[in-house]
């Protein structure tokens, strides 16, 4: 396999999805939580888990 890395301006994530992202630690709603993160990482697959519902 070869890894095919995207750039990312750091303040950019930081400012908008890393702070969101820890902003919905609040809500303690997995879901949402979850989605977030597979919307930083659209990569990311949830394999045999309850999350696979919000795969795309």
């Amino acid at each position: 396999m070869i890894a095919k890395v995207r750039e990312y301006d750091f303040e950019t994530i930081e400012r908008g999805d890393i702070n969101g992202l820890i902003d919905l630690f609040k809500t303690q709603d997995n879901d949402i939580i979850v989605k977030k993160l597979k919307s930083i990482i659209p990569e990311y697959i949830s394999a045999n888990s309850y999350y696979q519902k919000l795969d795309a």
